[in-house]
């Protein structure tokens, strides 16, 4: 269910792995273009493992409660147009 909501994510620092995608790769090229912050959704324990080994800033969102909460903390600084275009960022 979390990686079916992923698709309606409008920011490219948002991403969701399924569990068969071999996220090592990817993972350091967009830790370097996101050096700040980047949000996974319905994450892996390996790739949460990775991430902290990496000392990369990371958000990992498991639940609805956990994508609820990031939602409602988003919209209250999402400071872009309504009309934006939306991006999918699901990576297979």
């Amino acid at each position: 269910m979390l990686f079916k909501f992923a698709g309606y994510f409008q920011a490219d620092n948002v991403f969701c792995f399924n569990t068969t995608f071999n996220f090592q790769n990817l993972f350091d090229k967009i830790s370097t273009k996101y050096k700040t912050s980047m949000t996974f959704i319905n994450p892996t324990e390996e790739l949460e493992q990775f991430a902290r080994a990496m000392d990369v800033k990371c958000n990992f969102i498991s639940s609805i409660e956990q994508l609820n909460n990031f939602c409602t903390k988003m919209t209250a600084t999402d400071s872009s147009p309504p009309t934006t275009s939306a991006k999918k960022r699901k990576l297979k």
